[in-house]
């Protein structure tokens, strides 16, 4: 992962030291504090990615930062670091909304591990924000979080579409999807497959419920007829009523067609575009 502003807090000075080094080893740029209130006052002015605690502390503990953390910095990852004595006040952190837990002494292998996930997590919620506000931008009026959602298509329904949708597009290509994309579908609605999935898999449906006029329909490169949707396309941009600079993630010149391709690999790229320009 790149360098990312760490916090880390503890009420003994070597430990919050030596944390310290170890992470700016691995590249990142640390702050230190010695309990939840100092360690609040820092994270209001640095604005930490993650935030390093020990959770049984003096004065201002790791619980109580938690909470406070909450209002200011509700999407930043906190991990603990607990003794065995507190392990069951360490699980309970965890409901609370901690990102995790690791047991002192610190095995540094796991320690680096556990950032660079919630570091990964941290930039995926920000994605996540991202892209609703675009969405919104288009007219999305509701969104739900398959991740934190037991039942997407109860889900759907209780947003005040009781019997379902007239149209699911399914655009991962997972057979899971697919399925509860025909699970939402109203009668007469239709399932379009967008995402691709790997060559030979089956996705499968209850028969009886497509008897209510539903159907399925696969959708290459968004079925599109050139001569007709282009021109088309091209006049809702220029009038403002199709957003695609929005819809990009990122411009590439032609000159770095190589690190495109190199971030293509890596599966970094959403909707890139590549320029070419005099």
């Amino acid at each position: 992962m790149s360098s990312a502003r760490i916090l880390a807090v503890d009420d003994e000075t070597s430990t919050a030291q030596a944390l310290a080094e170890m992470l700016g080893l691995w590249g990142h740029k640390v702050e230190t504090a010695g309990d939840g209130t100092d360690a609040l006052k820092k994270a209001a002015e640095i604005r930490p990615d993650v935030v390093l605690s020990d959770l049984a502390m003096p004065e201002t503990d790791g619980l109580w930062l938690l909470r406070a953390l909450k209002d200011d910095l509700p999407d930043c990852p906190v991990i603990f670091l607990t003794g065995r004595a507190t392990i069951d006040a360490a699980v309970a952190a965890i409901r609370e909304g901690a990102y995790d837990f690791i047991e002192k002494p610190v095995d540094p292998a796991r320690l680096k591990v556990c950032i660079d996930r919630a570091l990964e997590k941290k930039e995926t919620l920000r994605e996540v924000q991202v892209l609703r506000r675009k969405l919104k931008q288009m007219g999305a009026t509701d969104f739900i979080d398959a991740s934190s959602t037991e039942d997407t298509v109860a889900a759907v329904r209780e947003l005040g579409l009781s019997n379902g949708v007239d149209y699911a597009f399914e655009c991962v290509g997972h057979p899971a999807l697919i399925r509860r994309a025909i699970d939402m579908l109203d009668w007469g609605g239709a399932c379009v497959m967008l995402g691709v999935p790997k060559l030979g898999a089956e996705a499968s449906f209850v028969v009886n419920t497509m008897y209510n006029d539903k159907s399925i329909m696969g959708c290459r490169y968004g079925s599109a007829r050139p001569h007709f949707d282009i021109p088309l396309v091209v006049d809702f941009y220029l009038n403002g009523r199709f957003l695609l600079d929005e819809m990009v993630s990122q411009v590439y010149d032609l000159g770095n067609l190589e690190a495109a391709m190199s971030d293509l690999d890596a599966g970094k790229l959403n909707r890139a575009v590549l320029a070419v320009t005099d």
